[in-house]
């Protein structure tokens, strides 16, 4: 499986397996709404276990197939406008526990499952402010176990932390000023705040400056605490 690239065929409404060098394997589906067949098809995902996850999205729901293209399942069918357990599904991922993630794009929400289908929880909202989406589409999931949602309404990817994980854009530094390093420099500040560096004027103030370097990182996004 992991010499497979597996592509989903949203106009043809076909699942098709291409091998590492770019030959075509195999493929499955059909137009259709009977089980293995597929009305748009978007996001797909392959579990531990091998089990292939289909985002079926004009039929709003979730189809599950073997890697060989045999049907297994299918959940999360609506029958009013779209407005089911799965609206206008777009990406698919999972992680370790077994849960999958689902990119309500209508609803405007990560729905979150378990391989059977059942709900377990959701993720994110509707809207436009930190952590709320529109129109969430591609979903990754990373080592850090942060999840990745592309918001395309939005016009921004959120990234949102699952259970215990860990952000590495955050960094500690130690902070070391020798004094031969210093810049020092004189400055008055008027009541407004402006600053003046003429030493000749009054009201005068020692200032030190130093510089801060975190590596891997400009220093437009150092942020002191």
């Amino acid at each position: 499986l992991s010499r497979m690239v597996i592509v989903s065929d949203s106009r043809a409404d076909l699942i098709k397996v291409y091998s590492s060098s770019g030959s075509l394997v195999r493929q499955f589906g059909g137009s259709g709404n009977s089980n293995g067949r597929f009305n748009f098809p978007t996001g797909i995902f392959v579990n531990a276990v091998g089990e292939l996850f289909v985002a079926d999205q004009n039929n709003n729901r979730i189809q599950v197939f073997s890697t060989e293209g045999v049907f297994l399942r299918s959940f999360g069918r609506s029958t009013f406008m779209g407005l089911g357990p799965f609206a206008r599904t777009q990406g698919l991922t999972g992680d370790s526990q077994g849960r999958i993630f689902v990119a309500d794009a209508f609803q405007g929400t990560v729905k979150v499952i378990d391989a059977q289908g059942n709900a377990v929880s959701t993720v994110a909202g509707f809207g436009e402010g930190p952590g709320e989406l529109r129109t969430p589409t591609s979903l990754a999931i990373d080592r850090n176990n942060r999840l990745f949602v592309v918001s395309p309404g939005n016009t921004r990817v959120e990234i949102l932390g699952l259970d215990t994980f860990s952000d590495p854009s955050t960094h500690s530094a130690t902070i070391t000023l020798l004094p031969s390093t210093f810049d020092r420099r004189s400055i008055w500040v008027n009541p407004l705040g402006d600053i003046n560096t003429d030493p000749n004027l009054l009201n005068l103030f020692n200032l030190v400056v130093g510089l801060v370097k975190v590596v891997g990182e400009s220093p437009g996004m150092i942020v002191p605490e």
